[in-house]
């Protein structure tokens, strides 16, 4: 299997239980969910998949040298989102901590035909679900690490992410930089991020209606919480039969591409703040990179603190 990848270039893959994870069904349903939380006509920029991040996660591992193990953990690693992505832990609340899908991983995957594709390629989903295993492609935040470098340099031009993929290295187990300037590059593109997108009026915007959409689904029984584990076309589909006058003005609300001038509703929403202090690996020595600028230290302080306030949004009742 020939994989061109548009941040990490062209891999081979000839491992079969890669191969074979790659086109199973659990897997393929991902190219229907958006990273984003909703597809492209519904949000206010092009995205991608998460289809295109799994895939993404497991050739950045795959380039650094991750055992086959870590490129499985890689790709399977979001596995278990739900249609919408994110927007899901807006209709159950779990919006401070945005983890529902890492709630339900293992119980996900054990419903489907991951197991048996594993077993038959001598691995455990207890191999491939506990993170603790895998320190290439999962830490803790602030630190760097495949999941968060592969999901950021996907929203960056060609020209930034070049150079911060050229500028990483591995130093014991772990993603590091190898220089302070590429370093600095990542973490203010990754700030930037945080607070004009993740963290923003028009991402906060959107899903705070299309998830008020959502539960109202569910409370006249458009959709049932089951329906989550298709994917976003699948829903959506389900909502375009409604003559629900919420539903109905909701969906044509998200259609605008620019929500800037949209009423202001009555209350704020908070998203969760996403933040990175990586490594920096310099003549030999590992620093993190807010030790090294106390003017990173210092945005990164004022980022979370802004954050924090909440950003106002749109309505469309």
């Amino acid at each position: 299997m020939l994989i061109n990848d548009r941040i990490y270039g062209d891999f081979e893959v000839t491992e079969p239980i890669l191969i074979e994870l790659i086109e199973s069904v659990a897997v393929q349903r991902l190219k229907g969910i958006a990273q984003f939380g909703m597809p492209d006509y519904l949000f206010d920029r092009d995205g991608f998949s998460r289809y295109d991040h799994c895939v993404g996660v497991m050739v950045l591992l795959r380039k650094f040298g991750a055992s086959v193990e870590e490129q499985v953990a890689g790709l399977l690693h979001d596995v278990s989102h739900t249609a919408f992505s994110h927007v899901i832990d807006f209709v159950v609340e779990y919006q401070k901590s945005e983890d529902f899908q890492d709630r339900n991983h293992e119980a996900y995957i054990l419903r489907t035909e991951i197991p048996a594709i594993l077993e038959r390629n001598g691995m455990t989903v207890t191999q491939v679900t506990d993170y603790h295993q895998h320190s290439l492609l999962e830490q803790d935040a602030p630190a760097l690490c495949g999941d968060r470098i592969d999901y950021s340099l996907r929203e960056l031009p060609n020209s930034i992410t070049d150079l911060c993929v050229t500028g990483l290295a591995v130093h014991g187990g772990r993603f590091v930089f190898t220089s302070i300037e590429v370093a600095l590059l990542f973490g203010n593109e990754y700030l930037r991020l945080q607070a004009e997108r993740w963290g923003g009026y028009e991402v906060g915007t959107r899903y705070d209606a299309l998830s008020r959409i959502l539960k109202q689904a569910l409370k006249i029984d458009v959709i049932s919480m089951d329906d989550f584990w298709e994917d976003d076309a699948f829903v959506l589909a389900k909502l375009a039969t409604s003559k629900d006058d919420f539903i109905v003005r909701g969906i044509e609300f998200l259609r605008n591409r620019n929500l800037s001038g949209a009423p202001k509703a009555p209350r704020s929403t908070v998203k969760k703040f996403r933040w990175i202090d990586p490594d920096v690996l310099i003549e030999g020595k590992i620093t993190k990179l807010s030790e090294l600028s106390m003017d990173y230290a210092g945005a990164l302080a004022a980022g979370r603190e802004e954050n924090g306030k909440g950003v106002e949004i749109g309505r469309f009742e």
